[in-house]
């Protein structure tokens, strides 16, 4: 048996591949649209407003960044990637809660297209 390495696409058209990777962030898009200029809601305020180590002053980025990393306790693993991503939001955008949103949708359209 032999294992074809080409891409998914290879036996579509371009043209639908390229519709595809158009289409799929707009669809994310449309889905997250509504939600974008709301508050923080439910478990953000723990996670994000309340958490002091997102907005921690002080010591190297790297450090600052493990901090937020470890600085949940969701479960036996936490969730480092996610709270090192709202640390890194709140350095740019401090406690927006649309630019937090944004940054969710940017990453729910890149994951829909590795997806596909």
């Amino acid at each position: 048996m032999r294992v074809s390495l080409a891409p998914r696409f290879a036996g579509r058209s371009f043209f639908w591949a390229l519709m595809a990777g158009l289409l799929l962030p707009a669809a994310v898009y449309l889905l997250f649209a509504p939600g974008l200029t709301g508050g923080f809601i439910f478990d953000d305020y723990a996670n994000i407003v309340e958490n002091v180590y997102l907005a921690a002053a002080g010591g190297s980025v790297p450090e600052r960044l493990l901090l937020a990393a470890q600085s949940t306790e969701a479960g036996p693993l936490g969730r480092p990637i996610a709270m090192m991503s709202f640390a890194l939001n709140h350095a740019a955008s401090g406690f927006s809660p649309t630019a937090y949103k944004i940054t969710n949708l940017a990453i729910h359209a890149v994951n829909a297209l590795l997806v596909y």
